[in-house]
């Protein structure tokens, strides 16, 4: 989590409304309104001192200083907050996610943090480190309705990823060699160790605790999702690849010593219930128009409206949906 911030961005822009000056777009939902204190009939967004910030000035800041990142960051934020009620449990997550960033924020910055950490929220519209939960409330959300894209019969996505890049999770037992081309006596014993382990029954993730020469060995030998795109040695990766759910490799020899490779899942359902987030990246990666089809679908099922054209033009730019747009 010490970098969701910086990595996940993309994934996790949230919030109700975008006003820019005299020209703005409006998601057509009660729960989009902005609620609480008004100077001259503008809505009070925060406040410094004394002087009250209100949206028009917020939000005419925030668009020079972002451009059209800004309208498709505040769409995004519409979007994840209209498209599913708020739970219990997202805000026990949202509040983990937000202690583990704060901790991560003091550890590189010291006393200094909170200046670093609002001036990330604020290029998301928040502005105070307390909104962080709220942030992570609506990640949660996004990743959602992301999720629900990729996966859809219709849209095809994850079918043609899947078929081009084989997704999996895996698990493995490494026997380090100095020269796997010539492996030691002691090395060998460890490789018939690991192999009379496993004919007597062992489980494989018990094995790889207890000889596994890779870190992975704290974690049961599991490495988690990978795909062909996956940074692993060929002859490792061409393994995997290979692989069905269930089966395990012989002996595959790379440049670290002898692995034995294990498919844990190919599924679909796994990978949404426990790689939400790689799996998103991953498609995310493979066909990056997913992402602003979902959200502008999303917005046209809640209503969307403009009120200036030239903003609904420079944002399908952005998203590149030129003929989504017309």
């Amino acid at each position: 989590m010490n970098k969701v911030l910086k990595e996940y961005w993309l994934l996790i822009l949230i919030g109700v409304l975008l006003i820019c000056g005299s020209v703005y777009f409006v998601i057509e939902d009660n729960s989009g309104k902005i609620a609480g204190k008004k100077e001259s009939g503008n809505d009070v967004v925060f406040a410094i001192g004394e002087e009250n910030v209100t949206a028009d000035e917020f939000y005419d800041e925030l668009y020079q200083s972002y451009g059209t990142a800004g309208i498709y960051q505040f769409m995004l934020k519409a979007v994840a907050e209209a498209s599913y009620e708020t739970t219990n449990e997202m805000k026990e997550n949202a509040k983990l996610y937000a202690e583990n960033v704060k901790a991560s924020y003091m550890n590189s910055y010291g006393g200094s943090y909170e200046t670093y950490l609002v001036s990330d929220l604020l290029a998301l519209g928040y502005d105070s480190v307390d909104d962080l939960a709220d942030y992570f409330v609506n990640y949660q959300k996004t990743m959602n309705f992301l999720v629900e894209t990729v996966t859809s019969d219709e849209e095809g996505t994850w079918a043609n990823y899947a078929e081009e890049n084989k997704p999996r999770v895996v698990s493995h037992i490494l026997v380090k060699m100095a020269d796997p081309e010539n492996p030691t006596e002691e090395e060998l014993a460890k490789v018939a160790d690991v192999e009379a382990a496993l004919a007597n029954g062992d489980d494989f993730g018990t094995v790889a605790s207890t000889y596994s020469d890779d870190s992975s060995a704290a974690t049961q030998g599991l490495l988690g999702y990978a795909d062909a795109n996956t940074s692993y040695v060929e002859e490792f990766l061409t393994a995997m690849l290979a692989l069905n759910e269930g089966e395990t490799t012989d002996w595959v020899k790379t440049e670290y010593g002898y692995h034995l490779i294990k498919c844990d899942s190919t599924s679909l359902d796994y990978f949404t219930e426990n790689y939400k987030e790689d799996m998103l990246n991953a498609v995310l990666s493979y066909d990056p128009t997913v992402q602003p089809r979902a959200v502008w679908a999303k917005a046209q099922q809640l209503g969307i409206s403009f009120t200036d054209e030239t903003v609904k033009t420079d944002l399908m730019n952005y998203m590149g949906l030129e003929s989504e747009g017309e």
